[in-house]
């Protein structure tokens, strides 16, 4: 009797040690996105010559912070599909990613936002 009470108490710690990561609905917020780079061509074609216009790619190593009240609360960094995730408690931020404006985007409990970025890159 005594041997399953064991079992049940260790069970049941475990199962709550398993759980507590995923019941506060403040770290299942943030935001998310992706960044892409178009290469354009320095030299234009000949008239004659057709070219298809570039595809935007994924930009890996890009940094996104995340500031509240001026302060750096959060950084990501983009992985090699160009996708980043960070998660940030339900409030009002300022994302800072270099070469592009600034903006405010308030994010909600429980919910990420999607924010996408693209980048124009000249080639000599």
């Amino acid at each position: 009797m005594r041997r399953s009470t064991l079992w049940v108490f260790v069970f049941t710690a475990l199962l709550a040690a398993g759980c507590s990561g995923s019941t506060d609905p403040g770290t299942a917020s943030g935001i998310r996105g992706s960044c892409e780079v178009t290469y354009l061509p320095g030299v234009q074609p000949p008239p004659d010559i057709v070219m298809e216009p570039p595809k935007p790619q994924p930009f890996a190593g890009v940094i996104i912070r995340a500031k509240a009240g001026g302060t750096v609360v959060g950084e990501a960094t983009t992985g090699a599909a160009g996708t980043f995730q960070l998660a940030l408690k339900p409030g009002s931020y300022q994302l800072e990613v270099a070469q592009q404006e600034e903006r405010t985007v308030e994010v909600r409990r429980g919910e990420f936002s999607e924010l996408n970025y693209h980048f124009v890159v000249g080639l000599p």
